[in-house]
C-alpha cells in the first residue's frame, strides 16, 4: 500500500522521509530489492524529487541502500541481517543459513605466536602459541564481515589443530568447533564495540577503502570455569547487517535493573 503524504513535524522532510523509508526497508523491502524510481517515492510522500534524493543519499552513508549509477536504488545486502548482542550465537549461524546471503572465505589458518593484544585478552604469555584463523563472510564480490579469531593451541588436541590447518571448514560454526570438536563447555562472552576506518584494520587482504567506517567487535569468550579460550576481532563495513544491544537502566538506589 503506497505511503500517505507526510504530516507537518518538527523535523526536516528529509529526516522524515528518511525515516519512513528505514521503515519499510525493515518490514516491507528485502536484501537486494530495488526502490521505486525518485519520481514515484516523491509523489508517494508528497515531497519534491530533492527532498527523496537527501534522503537516499543519507540511507546510503548509512549503509541501508546501494546505488547504482544509471539502474536505480537497492537495498542493501546485509540491511535485513540482525545481529543481537546479547546472544551469543555464531556469525556463521546468522550469515551462512539457507536464507542468508554469505560464504566463508578462509584467508588463513595456522599457528602464531599470541603477540601482547591478544595474550592479554586469553590470559596468555605473548609468546603463547595460538590457532589464528583468518576469514571473510562474502557476498559475491562484496564482503560483509572480516574475522580474526584466536585459539589457545593449549585447549585444542594437537590432532584438531592439525585438521583445521589443513581443512579450515570445521572451524565452522565456531562455537559448535569448541563445544563439539574441543569439548570444551562454553560460558560467557565480554564484548567490545568500537570504530575504526579501513585504514586503522589489521585485516591483511581485501581490505575496504582507507575511508571506509568500520564497527570493530573485539570478543573473548569463557568457558564454565571463566578461563578465557577463545578471541575475536571482527569488523563490520557500512551495510553488512544491524546490531542490536539490549541495555537496562539501573536503579539510582537499589541498583537493580528497571525499564
Amino acid at each position: 500500500m503506497p505511503p500517505c503524504a507526510l504530516p507537518l513535524r518538527q523535523a526536516p522532510l528529509a529526516s522524515q522521509v528518511e525515516q519512513l523509508l528505514r521503515e519499510r526497508i525493515e518490514q516491507e523491502w528485502i536484501p537486494g530489492d530495488r526502490l521505486p524510481a525518485e519520481h514515484s517515492l516523491a509523489a508517494d510522500y508528497g515531497v519534491s524529487r530533492a527532498t527523496i534524493r537527501a534522503a537516499l543519499t543519507a540511507l546510503t552513508r548509512r549503509g541501508l541502500i546501494t546505488r547504482r549509477h544509471g539502474v536505480g536504488n537497492f537495498v542493501a545486502l546485509g540491511a535485513g541481517l540482525t545481529n543481537n548482542l546479547a546472544e551469543a550465537i555464531s556469525l556463521s549461524e546468522i550469515l551462512t543459513t539457507d536464507d542468508g546471503p554469505a560464504t566463508v572465505i578462509f584467508d588463513s589458518v595456522g599457528v602464531e605466536l599470541a603477540g601482547v593484544d591478544v595474550a592479554t585478552q586469553l590470559g596468555r604469555d605473548p609468546d603463547a602459541p595460538i590457532l589464528v584463523n583468518r576469514k571473510r563472510f562474502v557476498d559475491g564480490d562484496t564482503t560483509l564481515v572480516y574475522v580474526i579469531n584466536s585459539i589457545p593451541v593449549d585447549v585444542l588436541h594437537p590432532a584438531l589443530i592439525d585438521q583445521a590447518v589443513l581443512t579450515p571448514s570445521i572451524l565452522e560454526p565456531l562455537f559448535k568447533f569448541l563445544r563439539l570438536d574441543a569439548g570444551l563447555h562454553l560460558g560467557v562472552h565480554l564484548a567490545r564495540l568500537s570504530a575504526e576506518t579501513g585504514r586503522q584494520m589489521a585485516y591483511p587482504t581485501a581490505r575496504p577503502d582507507d575511508d571506509t567506517a568500520l564497527l570493530r567487535i573485539d570478543e573473548t569468550g569463557f568457558d564454565d570455569a571463566d578461563t578465557p579460550i577463545w578471541h575475536s576481532h571482527t569488523w563490520f563495513p557500512p551495510g553488512s547487517m544491524s546490531i542490536e544491544l539490549i541495555r537496562q537502566r539501573t536503579h539510582p538506589t537499589t541498583g537493580k535493573g528497571s525499564l
